[in-house]
């Protein structure tokens, strides 16, 4: 439901850090504007998540006003100000223009107005502003217009903004998904058109758009206009390569639910059906991501696909708590559901509900009970130290988590029976 945005919507300490800042440069002769996504959330009724002020203070003039500042971008005009904890990004009105890199602007100048400023600015919706000690909004492009009709337009010529920044195109799918907005007319098959464009955007900013989409709380809807747009040849162009893949992929991440936020939803972008999962990682890594998150992906694509195995009767308790007591496991059983209710198969996806519930009910003692073998008992027992003992104490575990082996009592008859090394050599040391 749209709305006029108003900073009684505001939280509060983003409401009062605004307010201060705009104050601040009322005092010097300038007018401080909330710019972009916060007042696109106002107008939708969102809660913005942080705050962006823009002004025609030059950037100088900013570090000289407010105490607390640290200049981010100040070749952009960019200044971060801190006001009673909460940080804010307070830019100089500026125009652009060049581009030759396809992503960044080749000649910045310092504007005056927020009309000036907005032809800039890539979609209608983030190119609006709200005085926030008056409550007096600025919409130079149709902004709230286009929103009201539930459509996404480019401020001026889509063409011309997405041959600009290829970043663009793909903020076109996030901001569809994410605002449920529809293309305008033509929007589509212009950014078809600079599909090249792409090819300037770094893998850190390509992986973190492709991030805002599976975050976009609609990342089905997101890989539909990134196809729509034939935008996946240049970004994802697995997908892209056989019929039905695209098509499948949107099913699975619709399913998916919020699990596509996380590493799920990743192995669905990065790894098409059917496909070597060895070129999750590869893939992964040309996308910069962290190691860290390159492992957990990873490990959410392996263990998916281990999720139908580990449900069969008869699988051993020890296998199916080795298999999922580490992180992702939730990931994987959510990516392993959604393939299996995207593929029909009932039976099956009632053994993985069945064996996630179990998984849930688990409680810390049962996933890592405490050891009954460890190097004190292979001490007592006379078994050298070597490789033996891993092998003895990871056994041990095996048959803990299995419930053949409860009791410290056991644990010298059970070494005993095992205190031959299975290679044949002497498992006990000569007291003598």
């Amino acid at each position: 439901m749209l709305q006029d945005p108003s900073m009684e919507a505001l939280a509060e300490p983003m409401a009062e850090a605004a307010r201060t800042v705009a104050r601040t440069l009322e005092a010097a002769g300038y007018r401080g504007w909330i710019v972009g996504g916060a007042v696109r959330d106002l107008a939708l009724a969102r809660s913005p998540k942080d705050v962006d002020m823009v002004s025609a203070a030059h950037p100088d003039r900013v570090l000289e006003l407010f105490e607390h500042t640290y200049p981010i971008g100040k070749a952009f005009g960019i200044v971060l100000v801190q006001v009673a904890g909460v940080d804010l990004e307070l830019a100089t009105f500026r125009t652009e223009s060049g581009y030759s890199d396809v992503r960044h602007p080749d000649l910045i100048q310092f504007a005056e107005s927020p009309q000036v400023d907005a032809r800039r600015r890539d979609f209608t919706c983030n190119a609006m502003y709200l005085d926030p000690l008056s409550d007096e909004v600025c919409d130079p492009c149709g902004g709230l217009a286009d929103l009201s009709a539930g459509r996404l337009a480019t401020v001026g010529d889509p063409q011309g903004r997405f041959a600009e920044d290829g970043l663009r195109l793909l903020r076109l799918a996030r901001f569809g998904a994410q605002l449920d907005l529809q293309p305008a007319p033509g929007l589509l098959e212009a950014a078809g058109q600079c599909a090249q464009s792409l090819l300037g955007v770094s893998p850190e900013r390509l992986r973190a758009e492709l991030e805002g989409c599976l975050l976009s709380g609609a990342p089905a809807r997101a890989l539909e206009l990134l196809a729509e747009a034939q935008l996946l040849g240049a970004c994802l162009p697995w997908l892209a390569e056989a019929e039905g893949r695209v098509a499948q992929a949107q099913d699975v991440l619709a399913r998916l639910g919020p699990a596509a936020a996380g590493p799920a939803g990743w192995v669905v972008l990065l790894l098409a059906e059917g496909e070597d999962p060895d070129l999750l990682g590869a893939r992964a890594e040309a996308l910069r991501f962290s190691t860290a998150d390159r492992k957990a992906v990873m490990r959410s694509a392996e263990l998916a696909s281990r999720w139908a195995g580990l449900s069969a009767d008869g699988t051993a308790t020890s296998t199916r708590i080795l298999a999922t007591r580490e992180d992702p496991w939730r990931s994987a059983w959510a990516l392993a559901r959604a393939r299996c209710e995207s593929c029909g198969d009932a039976g099956d996806l009632d053994a993985l509900n069945a064996l996630g519930v179990w998984r849930e009910g688990l409680t810390s003692e049962q996933l890592r009970p405490a050891p009954l073998v460890g190097a004190e008992e292979l001490e007592a027992a006379r078994i050298p130290r070597g490789p033996r003992w891993s092998e003895l104490i990871a056994q041990a575990e095996v048959e803990q988590l299995d419930g053949t082996l409860t009791a410290s009592g056991e644990v010298p008859l059970w070494l005993d029976k095992r205190a031959e090394d299975p290679g044949g050599s002497a498992g006990r040391q000569d007291p003598s």
